[in-house]
């Protein structure tokens, strides 16, 4: 037999050194309850659980990963975005809560909309596409990304979830081109400064790719060109140091119809171009 509280101090033992005590403690609790069915009153209370050879394995190699910072998304395989539990693994970025916020402004303002063509440009996980395709059904998706690792777990993604969204090996350099075949494109491409990363969480730096985090300082807009370049209708996220201008450029390019937003955590993040 374990003590559940005994697993709990344990995990956050190796926890705490690397995030708040708010964060360790929902990091501990969700590892408990979801690889060994261990609910928060189960470790408060310290209810004694049936304990097998394997369960001391499983749980010492999860220790062990967080210990050396690897992210709890990666060392469970999974996460929660829009309600739905997505696959994630090392080389795929993992899908962030505020990104939510994003799909949440598309599906209110394109409900009703039918027959609508979108494209997701940079979709790593899926998370993006899946969500617009299960809560817009009537909408035909296509998700982009250069990378053929994250179009395994998007794929993954979407046959387990029912979500029939096309998805393609695809630079979004070539969205003004393919432009024609879309009504919309969202896009939560890279966007984090290089300069910006003393200021970032390290089992973020170490673990997360940075291909699909970082953009040189000197040329922080690159991905947003050919978005504004496609003369789509754009629903995108952004580096809320650069919102003025991303919004410059869309100008530039003939955008007259430019809407800010900001995220759940009071930062203005979103973006849309008309």
């Amino acid at each position: 037999m374990e003590n559940p509280f005994v697993l709990y101090q344990r995990l956050l033992e190796v926890l705490k050194p690397r995030y708040d005590s708010h964060e360790a403690r929902a990091i501990a609790l969700w590892v408990l309850e979801d690889v060994f069915s261990l609910s928060q009153t189960d470790v408060y209370i310290g209810k004694s659980k049936p304990f097998s050879a394997d369960d001391a394995r499983k749980f010492d190699q999860i220790q062990h990963r967080l210990s050396a910072g690897e992210p709890v998304q990666y060392v469970l395989g999974h996460t929660t975005f829009m309600g739905v539990r997505l696959s994630v693994r090392p080389g795929v970025l993992i899908p962030r809560p505020e990104t939510e916020d994003l799909v949440e402004w598309i599906v209110s303002e394109n409900r009703d909309t039918s027959a609508l063509r979108i494209v997701d440009c940079g979709t790593g996980s899926g998370c993006i596409a899946i969500a617009l395709k299960l809560l817009l059904p009537q909408a035909v998706v296509e998700a982009w990304d250069i990378s053929s690792q994250a179009l395994e777990v998007a794929t993954e993604n979407a046959r387990s979830l029912g979500a029939d969204v096309v998805f393609r090996q695809m630079d979004m350099a070539l969205l003004p081109r393919e432009a024609h075949r879309f009504d919309l494109c969202v896009s939560n491409p890279p966007y984090v400064l290089e300069s910006e990363q003393a200021d970032m969480e390290a089992h973020v730096l170490r673990h997360e790719p940075s291909v699909a985090l970082f953009v040189p300082d000197d040329d922080a807009l690159r991905f947003y060109r050919p978005l504004a370049q496609s003369g789509l209708t754009i629903y995108a996220e952004c580096n809320s140091a650069k919102t003025d201008a991303v919004r410059q450029l869309f100008q530039q390019e003939g955008y007259s119809s430019l809407s800010l937003r900001n995220d759940r955590f009071g930062l203005p993040r979103m973006i849309k171009a008309q």
